[in-house]
């Protein structure tokens, strides 16, 4: 669907293998809600992100890019009234 329906795709450029880094710590620094950690790094791994984005550049060559990840939640209030429905 993003590959036939869009002229250009753009993905958020996150670094997938820092944001799932064990929060075990050390023997002499333990850390903290590692079970919290641990299903959160699952949710992620399972969405398949990097598949996801591999996958829409096999389907739409030369029209995927990245974009850096700082700030792309955030939208000025006169971009709201005017976002594309897919």
């Amino acid at each position: 669907m993003l590959a036939r329906g869009y002229d250009l795709v753009r993905f958020e450029k996150l670094n997938i293998k820092s944001m799932t880094r064990s929060a075990r710590g050390t023997v002499a620094e333990p850390g903290q809600k590692v079970a919290q950690k641990a299903g959160l790094n699952r949710a992620i791994l399972a969405q398949g992100w990097g598949l996801l984005r591999r996958r829409t550049e096999h389907k739409a060559p030369g029209r995927v890019e990245d974009v850096p990840a700082p700030y792309t939640s955030l939208r000025c209030s006169a971009c709201w009234g005017h976002l594309p429905r897919p």
